[in-house]
């Protein structure tokens, strides 16, 4: 087995803990990764603490209980603390918005976290 395909190997055994085969993922219930669902589920827990302005179409203000103001982008998915284009999952500060339009969060998480994607490579 090469190196490259060790590294893929492991990186896989980290998402997915206890799926020794595609096989087991199957009965998995969710969209998304087990590990990825509960970070979601924490930045959702998160973002109880904002509250979102709309500024129009799909741009929101989500302000901290500190009085910050933190921007958010959900069209070119981007937030102003970055870190949803660095992950390519949604932070708290999106989830503030979503909420407030009445979407779902695991609807905007990066392709590469859902199950359907992981069983067509």
């Amino acid at each position: 087995m090469s190196d490259k395909r060790k590294g893929l190997q492991n990186a896989i055994e980290e998402l997915l803990p206890g799926c020794e085969h595609r096989d087991e993922m199957k009965n998995h219930s969710g969209d998304l990764f087990p590990k990825i669902e509960k970070y979601l589920e924490q930045m959702k827990k998160k973002s109880i603490e904002y509250i979102a302005h709309w500024n129009g179409k799909d741009q929101f203000e989500i302000e901290t209980s500190y009085g910050n103001r933190i921007r958010v982008h959900s069209g070119a998915k981007t937030c102003s603390c970055r870190r949803w284009k660095l992950t390519g999952i949604p932070c708290a500060h999106v989830i503030s918005g979503m909420y407030y339009c009445g979407y779902t969060p695991e609807s905007y998480a990066d392709e590469c976290y859902k199950i359907q994607t992981y069983f067509k490579s």
